[in-house]
């Protein structure tokens, strides 16, 4: 009887014994195929990689041509977990055999399949040498699959193909396992390794796939950066042509897609890693994804064990895309495209221990002088005191086009910062980056006192091959940080005598940074329409430059003009295209989904806001940037406020207006904070919250901060309303209007006319009112901006349900009247207008002095800010605050917000 028919699962057996056909996919590689053609000399050929290096695929189109060439006899195997039962993986090697000698049925072999391994053994390398004795024949075995059995009866089935068997016979293995420890033994000679270098595709080889794709010889910028991102990972490269084959990727896009790419080669590793991965193996890999390098030691410390050897071993043995360090055999680090992939798991998975993790990692490496890695997992946590320290010993050299402190602080070279003073403007100009002035004038007299000391010599900073005098920089970094006090006019000014006077001394980064600042400046006071012409300035000059991170900077200062002008369309025009270039790695793709995210709120798409300002909170929550952070937390104070949850939206905005006084952040960003939240706290109906807020924002507000300027206004006008100053209300309002006509800012006026609209129509002055509503809406409809009457509530239905059949009024509008209508169905649980209600923090058991020092407390105000509001002495503040403490258990403010939070 045939050995196969013996098998009592001989259809799966013929499966596994039939090679796949060659598929319409595979890309042939000549030399490639003449390296393995040219290593039959050897008695075992292994091609080890990671999945998706094309291993089956290349054996495949090996067996295929050999199998039609004269002189060659081959047999293929695929394994499978299944194959490690001894007597099972005896007998589906001999049915593999048998395809070439059929006569291997009638030998004891398939009875001694039972026996002991030695004798087995024995018996087929006795046969084996009987039929090839005198055959002018080569013979080649395939195992495909080969690591889908445990490491240690892989090795030892190794030991035996490269020890027992003829040397007319080959053997060819593939699979997902590093073969230099299966290749550990005397006869390593015998064997001839294909590793992920021999695999991987050529910069050529992938520039001649995307030419086939693109019928286009311009595509040599995109397959050197595709290269480099996967680094010849065939699976990488193939994911990202199929996506443009399917148009999911614009054929005629000049660039890489990094976050389509990113987006593939995920969901990829989901399928193929985690879903296979064991529970502890997956945590290893999320939480080390943190760390650049990794070793042993560096992960117990980590993740707080003592097995991270044994766990790295496994890693070794399944191959998970994991390689040695060159040089150094017990250093490893992933494939990019795989950390970077860790790294998103971290984020989703556990957000709340990255602080933690980056703390202990770089504890570790300061520990052993690893300063490099010690700074940037220290930069990575938020420690900016220790980062002082670690800097002070180690040094930093910043590199031609890096922009952040982290970006650049990978990089770090030797110890050499003490004797280098430019050094410290490294430092501090990545300060000004974090939004963090006061950092950045204590690096900057560092610098300046360093200098001091002749024997030092004031360098040079070399940018884009220019050389620069640190002079102009301390000059930018000494008035951004004026700029960041609301001295704005002076500001502009600076800027524009160090461009007109000094230009041509800088480089296109530095001109792209000092415009940049420019535009800001000039947004802050109001002049729209030349901070428009600054973006598009600045941002041209980064295209120049080739420098992505301020190309995408410049089109975020220009969202946030567009958004304030009420432009929400060419805002998210720009937003769009800014997120299809930016690197999901950069800290400005999580403030580009903090800006998209409060377009969709204004447009009542909550649904689609939902995701953005996840994505938002989850990158800048990883990468620390406090303004961004921050703004983004407002943006979903909004949205919280959209969807009714005015309670949580409330709690969020007190908490961020407390972080906003606990950071020295930009001026524009904690006026951004407190507008929003004296929104929401007038949403709420807490009139008495409302009016102190109101008090902190007048106090902050300088003339010049016009936007702002108008918001606090408008809150006026809706406190006079509330308190029956109806009157007044209507004066605050015209004046909103007018100023806001002025300036073209139409986010402004929409909310002003609308609001007005209504208290016209309580005066009874139904065609004024009905006048001031069509101007609402016709500004509105264009933009789709839906959210500002919605805010209103029920006051404004009646007035549009008038305007839809206002004879006088554009099919348009009245259109566009029916959607707001048709909104207001939908979120019937969003009210709007303040009511003389209680603070709902004025619960628990405070007395109601008590919770009136409390609620203003934690609306971020001071205690002589306390003191001024309720008439009190500063003193009767303080011993308020030892009661609420004492109550609460607690010894600061923030804990008090904390404990009274959970009681609500």
């Amino acid at each position: 009887m045939h050995i196969l028919e013996q098998l009592h699962d001989r259809n799966m057996v013929y499966a596994k014994l039939a090679a796949p056909a060659s598929s319409s996919r595979y890309i042939p590689r000549p030399a490639l195929f003449d390296k393995l053609q040219n290593s039959l000399d050897w008695q075992v050929v292994l091609v080890s990689t990671p999945v998706g290096y094309g291993k089956t695929a290349i054996l495949c189109d090996w067996y295929h041509t050999l199998s039609k060439m004269d002189g060659y006899e081959v047999a293929w195997l695929t394994l499978d977990e299944a194959d490690s039962d001894i007597v099972r993986a005896r007998s589906h090697f001999l049915a593999m055999l048998e395809n070439i000698w059929p006569q291997i049925q009638d030998t004891e072999l398939s009875v001694l399949k039972f026996g002991d391994e030695e004798t087995f053994s024995t018996a087929l390398s006795n046969f084996l040498y009987k039929q090839t004795k005198g055959s002018d024949k080569h013979y080649v075995l395939f195992f495909d699959s080969f690591d889908a059995i445990p490491y240690v009866d892989a090795k030892h089935k190794m030991e035996f193909l490269a020890e027992s068997l003829p040397s007319s016979i080959t053997t060819v293995a593939a699979g997902a396992f590093v073969s230099s420890r299966y290749t550990d033994y005397r006869f390593r000679n015998a064997v001839r390794l294909f590793t992920v270098d021999d695999l991987a595709m050529s910069e050529d080889e992938t520039k001649a796939l995307l030419r086939s794709v693109l019928k286009t010889d311009n595509c040599a910028e995109i397959a050197h950066d595709l290269h480099v991102a996967t680094r010849g990972w065939i699976m990488g490269i193939c994911l990202y042509i199929d996506a443009i084959k399917s148009g999911t990727i614009a054929r005629d896009r000049k660039s890489l897609d990094y976050t389509e790419l990113y987006s593939l080669t995920g969901r990829f590793f989901t399928d193929c890693i985690f879903r296979v991965a064991t529970e502890e193996v997956a945590t290893f890999l999320v939480e080390t994804s943190i760390l650049d390098t990794f070793h042993a030691d560096v992960c117990d410390y980590l993740m707080e064990q003592q097995n991270s050897k044994e766990t790295i071993k496994k890693l070794i043995e399944l191959d998970y895309f994991i390689e040695p360090v060159s040089g150094n055999t017990d250093w490893y680090r992933y494939h990019p495209l795989f950390l970077h992939w860790l790294r998103e798991q971290l984020m989703q998975l556990r957000p709340d221990q990255i602080r933690k993790l980056c703390q202990r990692a770089g504890e570790w490496q300061e520990r052993h002088r690893h300063f490099e890695d010690a700074a940037k997992s220290m930069l990575m946590s938020g420690d900016s005191d220790i980062v002082e320290s670690i800097v002070s010993s180690a040094g930093f050299e910043r590199r031609d086009k890096s922009q952040s402190f982290v970006s650049w602080a990978i990089d770090i070279p030797a110890a050499k910062f003490s004797i280098d003073p430019a050094l410290s403007l490294m430092v501090t100009w990545s300060y000004i980056c974090w939004g963090r002035p006061k950092d950045a004038l204590r690096w900057l007299a560092k610098y300046e006192e360093n200098i001091k000391d002749t024997s030092m010599r004031l360098p040079d900073i070399i940018v884009e091959e220019r050389a620069i005098s640190p002079s102009i920089i301390i000059q930018h970094v000494k008035t951004k940080c004026r700029e960041f006090d609301g001295h704005y006019h002076e500001a502009i000014e600076t800027y524009l005598e160090m461009l007109e006077t000094q230009g041509d001394d800088m480089g296109l980064s530095l001109r792209c940074i000092l415009i940049h600042a420019l535009a800001e400046s000039y947004e802050r006071v109001g002049e729209y329409s030349l901070a428009q012409e600054s973006y598009f300035q600045g941002e041209a000059i980064a295209e120049l430059a080739k420098s992505l991170f301020f190309t995408t900077f410049c089109r975020i200062g220009y969202c946030w003009t567009m958004i304030a002008l009420g432009n929400y369309n060419e805002a998210r025009e720009v937003c769009y295209k800014a997120i299809r270039e930016c690197p999901p790695d950069f800290t400005l793709y999580g403030g580009l989904y903090s800006i998209l995210t409060l377009i969709q709120v204004e447009r009542n798409e909550l649904s689609e806001a939902s995701k953005s300002i996840k994505r938002s909170l989850k990158r800048l929550s990883v990468n620390r940037n406090p303004d961004m952070l921050i703004e983004a937390k407002v943006v979903n104070t909004l949205y919280l406020a959209a969807c009714g949850e005015l309670k949580d939206a409330y709690r969020l905005s007190v908490q961020t207006s407390l972080e906003t006084e606990e950071n020295f952040l930009p001026r524009g960003v904690q006026l951004f904070a407190l507008a929003v939240q004296a929104q929401v706290s007038y949403l709420r109906g807490t009139v008495s919250d409302t009016i102190a807020i109101h008090k902190k924002l007048l106090r902050k507000l300088d003339s010049l901060d016009e936007f702002y300027v108008l918001w606090a206004e408008l809150i006026k006008a809706y406190i006079q309303h509330s308190q029956n100053d109806s009157g007044s209300a209507m004066a605050t309002v015209q004046q909103v209007i007018k100023r806001a006509e002025k300036k073209g800012l139409n986010q402004i006026l929409v909310a002003a006319y609308a609001r007005y609209a209504v208290w016209l129509d309580e005066a009874r002055q139904k065609a004024a009112s009905l006048e001031n509503l069509n101007k609402a809406l016709s500004i509105a409809s264009s933009q789709r901006m839906i959210r500002p009457f919605l805010y209103i509530g029920d006051p404004l239905k009646a007035l549009l349900h008038e305007i839809v059949h206002y004879r006088r009024v554009e099919n348009t509008i009245a259109l566009f009247a029916k959607k707001v209508l048709q909104a207001f169905k939908e979120n019937e649980h969003v009210g709007g207008g303040v009511t003389n209600a209680l603070s709902p923090i004025a619960e628990v058991d405070l007395t109601k002095r008590e919770a009136e020092v409390y609620s203003l407390l934690n609306m971020g105000m001071s205690r002589q800010e306390i003191a001024e509001n309720l008439s009190v002495s500063l003193n009767t503040v303080k011993t308020h605050l030892n009661n609420i403490y004492s109550k609460l258990g607690v010894s600061n403010r923030m804990d008090a917000y904390k404990a009274l939070a959970n009681e609500e």
